[in-house]
C-alpha cells in the first residue's frame, strides 16, 4: 500500500479504532513512523501514566490510510485527549498521526466526531513537522504554536565532519574530560538506576521541583525497551564513580536525548560534553541520520545542544478547549502548576 501519494476522487475521511497487529504492521510500514508510534512505547506509556491510548485507524473508501494514536486521561471533571498528552511531553515530545502528505489538518478535522462521541474537553497535538492552521482547524477552535528542537545532522557526514561542526569550545571541554581521565560506559543491566536518579533529584533540586520523569519511569523503560534494542543508558565515571548519565531512545534512523543528570561535584570535568560526543561518535558508525538532543527552551541548555552542531528543528503543537469551562481550567492548570510542583518537592523534602 503506498502512502506517498495520495488516491483519485478520494472520498471523506473516517476514523474508528484498528486490531493491535494491523497497527503494528501499519507503523512498521509507514516511512514517516517514529518510535513513539509504537504499540511498545504507547503501552509503556499507558503503564507509567495510567492513561488509556487508542489505535485509531483512518479510512477512505475502505481503505486504511493511516493511523492515530490519541491518549486520554480523566482530571477532575474533565476527559483530555492527545497526541501525546502534556502530561507525558517529557519523554514524548511530539506523536500526532501517520497518514499521506498534507493530510495532517485534513486527518485532524476528521476526529471531531470521536471527541465529541468521548465527551472530550481538551485536545491537544503535536507533530514532528510543521503543519499549516487551516481555516477549518480555526473555525473548530484549534489554537497552533511553533515549537522547536535541536537535531544535529548525521547522515552522509563523516566522523572529521562532525567533530568540525563542534562548536571550539565544545571540543575544547571533550579534550578536558578525555585529559582528566573521564570514561563512558553503557550501562548494561538496571543497576544504573540508583545513581542515575540521585543525579536527576540534585539536578532538579535548584529548580525546587521533583523531576520531570522518576526512577519508576526509567525502570519501567528499561524493562520495555532495552532487550529490543530501542534504549541505550551511557554513564561518566572518574576514578570509578558516575558524576553523570545520559538515557537515549532510537528507532531506525533517528536518535533522541531522552534525558540526562550529572552531580554538581563533577561539572568541572566537562563529563557531559564526552558523553554526547561519545553518543554521537557511536551513531555514526551505526549509521544513524539524525540525532534529535530535544527542546530549545531553556537558553543555557539550548546553547549547549547547539555546540554539538545541532540546528534548529521546527514543528506545530495544536490545541484546543472543547468547552468554555475546558478553557478556564487550562488557565488555572498552567497558573497553578508551578506552584504545585513546589508544593510538592517541599512536602518530600520535609
Amino acid at each position: 500500500m503506498s502512502l506517498r501519494s495520495p488516491a483519485k476522487h478520494e472520498s471523506a475521511l473516517t476514523i474508528r479504532p484498528v486490531a493491535r497487529a494491523t497497527w503494528n504492521q501499519f507503523v512498521a510500514e509507514h516511512p514517516d513512523a517514529l518510535l513513539f508510534h509504537t504499540s511498545a512505547w504507547l503501552d509503556l506509556l499507558a503503564g507509567v501514566y495510567g492513561h488509556t491510548w487508542h489505535p485509531l485507524g483512518i479510512w477512505a473508501n475502505g481503505e486504511l490510510i493511516g493511523v492515530v494514536p490519541i491518549q486520554t486521561r480523566r482530571l477532575g471533571p474533565f476527559v483530555l485527549a492527545g497526541s501525546p498528552l502534556m502530561q507525558t511531553i517529557a519523554s514524548t515530545p511530539f506523536l500526532g498521526p501517520l497518514g499521506r502528505p498534507g493530510q495532517a489538518a485534513t486527518i485532524v478535522a476528521t476526529l471531531e466526531p470521536w471527541f465529541r462521541q468521548q465527551r472530550i474537553a481538551h485536545s491537544e497535538l503535536a507533530f514532528p513537522q510543521m503543519i499549516e492552521a487551516t481555516a477549518a482547524l480555526k473555525h473548530l477552535g484549534y489554537q497552533s504554536e511553533v515549537c522547536e528542537t535541536i537535531v544535529v545532522p548525521l547522515a552522509g557526514r563523516s566522523h572529521t565532519e562532525v567533530w568540525q561542526s563542534l562548536s571550539p569550545a565544545c571540543r575544547r571541554a571533550v579534550r578536558k574530560a578525555e585529559a582528566n581521565g573521564i570514561e563512558i560506559v553503557e550501562a548494561e543491566s538496571d543497576a544504573f538506576l540508583q545513581p542515575y536518579n540521585q543525579m536527576c533529584h540534585e539536578v532538579y533540586r535548584h529548580a525546587g521541583r521533583p523531576p520531570h520523569l522518576d526512577q519508576a519511569f526509567y525502570a519501567a523503560l528499561w524493562q520495555a525497551l532495552h532487550a529490543r534494542g530501542n534504549l541505550n543508558v551511557l554513564l561518566a565515571y572518574h576514578q570509578g564513580n558516575p558524576i553523570a548519565g545520559g538515557i537515549f531512545v532510537t528507532d531506525q534512523t533517528t536518535i533522541w536525548y531522552l534525558s540526562g543528570a550529572s552531580f554538581d561535584q563533577g561539572q568541572p570535568l566537562r563529563p557531559n560534553n564526552l558523553l554526547h560526543w561519545h553518543l554521537i561518535r557511536w551513531a555514526l558508525a551505526q549509521g544513524y541520520q539524525h540525532y534529535d538532543m530535544g527542546g530549545a527552551v531553556v537558553p543555557g541548555i539550548t546553547r549547549f545542544k547547539l555546540s554539538f552542531g545541532g540546528q534548529r528543528h521546527r514543528y506545530t503543537r495544536l490545541y484546543r478547549a472543547h468547552t468554555p469551562v475546558a478553557r478556564l481550567g487550562r488557565t488555572l492548570y498552567q497558573q497553578a502548576i508551578p506552584w504545585w510542583r513546589r508544593f510538592l518537592y517541599t512536602r518530600q523534602k520535609g
